[in-house]
């Protein structure tokens, strides 16, 4: 028979499950296994405390026997101005429940299902603004919020020098090797060994077809011969101890609204013309994906050990004027960067930019936001 009493709402421990059950790791999508995510009941004193951990360690002084100790001193934590990055949306239920109920024989597994799916897109809608943020991050140390009515930077105090690299690959002569030199040997200079970069499939074949590059890694028989990828990777590996190199050509896309059509534009989570630089730890993580508790969480129920697997809260109502159903996905998100001083990036033209581009200070280079460089389509 046809269902004529289901409007979309779902019981709210149906709600909670689904958001405690909901995955939001994306090995496939580059960037989000270097900052694995973590949930934590304290924001910014769990900031903090990630912080404090990833500054360089101060020795404490030999003494002799009988002597005061000397007084210690905690670690002064540069305090990004930290803002709950809130990230939610929602949608009409109530529209699609109506539709389908003018359909006969619909029953009430298929309507939830159809609920279900909405929750779900929303969701990962939520997720994807994450790994956003931490491509972001990765390429310009900054994160740039301007949207729904704010503009705002977060600064993580990524020193300008270490993105202020620039060079030149649109020449036949050009020398990638000096470029990863340099900036080894000024990443070096502050204690620090890069073991693995980002960038674009764009410049991997550029450089593999690069003389300088095939002279070295092939021999003189070699010129004219575009370098294997896997003679390459082994090369910045034994060479510079880039240990992980990481292309990244991912896209995402973003709802926009053109002479009011409706269309989704493509955007790339990194800049083509971009490298980036990194410091990852043993687990092979540059920082981490901090997740708080949102309001929405907070009225669902009490914290408790599968809170800590509820990155994203799935929440209803219903409207009386006008009548409506809502489904609503919420999290609370900010990345972490334990150490600025371990992400550097380098700015490269490459054939058919512009000549002058490689000569542009890298500092305001590295100040596009990434991940907003639309695609044509």
């Amino acid at each position: 028979m046809p269902n004529k009493e289901f409007n979309g709402l779902i019981p709210q421990p149906e709600l909670l499950g689904f958001s405690q059950d909901f995955k939001i790791v994306r090995p496939s999508i580059k960037v989000d296994p270097l900052f694995p995510d973590r949930k934590t009941q304290n924001l910014l004193a769990e900031y903090q405390i990630i912080a404090s951990n990833g500054l360089l360690p101060t020795m404490a002084l030999v003494h002799a026997m009988d002597t005061e100790a000397e007084i210690g001193s905690r670690p002064a934590i540069d305090t990004v101005m930290l803002e709950k990055m809130l990230i939610k949306r929602k949608i009409n239920t109530t529209e699609r429940m109506e539709m389908l109920k003018k359909h006969a024989g619909v029953p009430d597994t298929a309507l939830k299902r159809y609920v279900f799916d909405d929750a779900s897109r929303l969701m990962e809608s939520v997720n994807l603004r994450t790994k956003v943020m931490k491509a972001e991050l990765l390429t310009t140390g900054k994160l740039t919020i301007r949207e729904n009515n704010l503009d705002f930077e977060v600064d993580y105090r990524v020193p300008a020098e270490n993105l202020a690299f620039t060079a030149d690959f649109s020449t036949d002569d050009a020398d990638p090797a000096a470029l990863f030199n340099e900036v080894n040997t000024y990443a070096g200079s502050l204690g620090l060994t890069i073991n693995g970069i980002m960038t674009s499939s764009k410049i991997m074949n550029r450089i593999r077809s690069l003389k300088s590059m095939q002279t070295i890694i092939l021999g003189n028989v070699g010129v004219g011969a575009l370098v294997p990828k896997d003679r390459l990777e082994a090369y910045l590996s034994g060479e510079f101890g880039y240990t992980r190199v990481i292309i990244n050509d991912d896209q995402y896309g973003v709802d926009a609204s053109e002479n009011g059509v409706q269309k989704v534009k493509r955007y790339r989570y990194t800049p083509e013309n971009h490298i980036s630089f990194f410091v990852a730890n043993a687990s092979g993580a540059v920082g981490e994906g901090l997740w708080g508790v949102t309001v929405e969480e907070e009225k669902s129920g009490a914290f408790t050990e599968k809170s800590m697997r509820q990155f994203i809260t799935i929440a209803q109502w219903e409207t009386p004027d006008p009548p409506a159903t809502w489904t609503k996905a919420a999290g609370l998100f900010v990345p972490v960067l334990p150490n600025p001083s371990s992400l550097f990036g380098a700015t490269i033209t490459l054939p058919g930019d512009s000549a002058s581009a490689a000569s542009l200070p890298a500092k305001k280079s590295a100040r596009v936001k990434a991940g907003m460089d639309e695609l044509d389509v």
